[in-house]
């Protein structure tokens, strides 16, 4: 199984999206810098995914892509912890094994719990 954790990287600079924004002819997401690397002409990128050419006024007026930033905030603690999380390949089975732990000691952790901070031993 694909690392749901990995899919929260960019396609190109192949770390955690940042500022990510919609390609609206496509719906595929990447950095606002890297769609500046991207664009062969001003106002259009093609999509590294699918080769779909999007146009724009600004990159800055592009969508940005909320529902995305808010997974990246709802998990993202402390950034290093979870590139170390991205390097283990953490699955959602992984994860939900972890959601299914109970607090069993004074710090409301589950033993055993993942050693990166997951939503449940982050959300005190």
């Amino acid at each position: 199984m694909t690392s749901v954790l990995a899919s929260l990287e960019c396609p190109i600079c192949l770390q955690l999206y940042s500022s990510p924004r919609v390609l609206t002819n496509c719906g595929h997401s990447l950095c606002t810098s890297c769609i500046d690397v991207l664009s062969t002409t001003p106002s259009m990128v093609e999509c590294p995914l699918c080769e779909t050419a999007t146009y724009y006024a600004r990159v800055e007026d592009m969508q940005l892509n909320f529902a995305l930033l808010g997974i990246l905030e709802a998990l993202v603690i402390d950034k290093a912890e979870l590139d170390q999380a991205i390097r283990s390949e953490i699955t959602m089975e992984d994860l939900q094994d972890c959601f299914d732990e109970e607090p069993d000691n004074d710090d409301g952790e589950a033993d055993g719990c993942c050693p990166w901070r997951c939503f449940k031993s982050t959300s005190k």
